[in-house]
């Protein structure tokens, strides 16, 4: 089976060459390098990745993700993540795309908590321009913006990473029903890569089995995608890649095509059909 890991983040060991933020939050050692990445997709079928530039690590700064699309056009979807409050980034969105082909762009909330702000939304009005598909990144507490954003733009294709940070505490009921409420909206996908995320159990954190079938049953598989949160030394302590995998092979008694759909078909249709 052919194989898309649609949530990765990378960062170079060359810190002189594509400077950091103060105190970023970084991998241990060379475990989220490229040729780290590289390494693990040949290990395990994968012939895609999407890489998402950390804010944590490079905040605003897209270079570094940038470079890995020129270099690698066939095998990274670059993913950038810009800043909604800079009125610069409208422009910076076609720029990148014909500069540098990035896929598409990481959605956050702006400074006052909103994803539901002028700023963002000229972000999805320039996505839907560039035909880019967004990753939105937020929590069930803006589910409700979320919905305003989904229905004043319905071409645009919108990612809801982490399923809206969906975890086993205390707010797992709340952003579960948050998620299957969105997926009424046909331009909102579900990454569904939280099982491992904020997770107090350990491998293979059944107590999210039962959610996360939930969400593929709402949206269907084919607005359902995987991705392993490499590197998963750093995101995912308690899984390794190939645990992350195996959860979607093994762990969830998913049918040949919903591992197809999730694996390949719907990354593809948002990332790398007619790059």
């Amino acid at each position: 089976m052919n194989r898309i890991d649609a949530h990765t983040h990378v960062y170079s060991t060359d810190d002189n060459k594509y400077p950091t933020i103060q105190e970023p939050t970084r991998p241990p050692g060379t475990s989220g390098s490229f040729p780290s990445l590289k390494k693990l997709a040949e290990e395990n079928g994968i012939s895609g990745v999407c890489v998402i530039q950390p804010s944590s690590f490079y905040q605003w700064d897209n270079h570094f993700v940038c470079d890995l699309a020129l270099a690698e056009p066939d095998f990274v979807a670059a993913i950038c993540t810009l800043n909604p409050e800079d009125p610069s980034t409208p422009a910076a969105i076609a720029y990148l795309k014909k500069q540098f082909g990035i896929r598409g762009v990481r959605s956050v909330p702006a400074s006052d908590g909103r994803i539901d702000h002028p700023g963002v939304r000229a972000l999805w009005k320039a996505c839907a321009d560039n035909n880019l598909t967004i990753n939105a990144l937020t929590k069930y507490e803006n589910a409700s913006q979320l919905v305003r954003l989904l229905k004043d733009f319905p071409t645009v294709r919108c990612v809801i990473d982490h399923c809206l940070f969906l975890t086993s505490g205390p707010t797992k009921e709340a952003t579960l029903a948050a998620m299957l409420e969105l997926a009424q909206y046909p331009n909102a996908f579900a990454k569904v890569t939280f099982l491992p995320l904020g997770n107090t159990a350990e491998y293979p954190f059944s107590d999210l089995h039962v959610p996360c079938l939930k969400i593929i049953e709402a949206y269907t598989s084919r607005r359902c995608l995987w991705g392993s949160n490499f590197p998963c030394e750093l995101w995912t302590p308690r899984s390794t890649y190939r645990q992350n995998l195996e959860l979607f092979t093994l762990g969830l008694g998913l049918d040949q095509k919903t591992q197809e759909d999730l694996f390949w078909n719907t990354a593809y249709a948002l990332w790398f059909n007619g790059k």
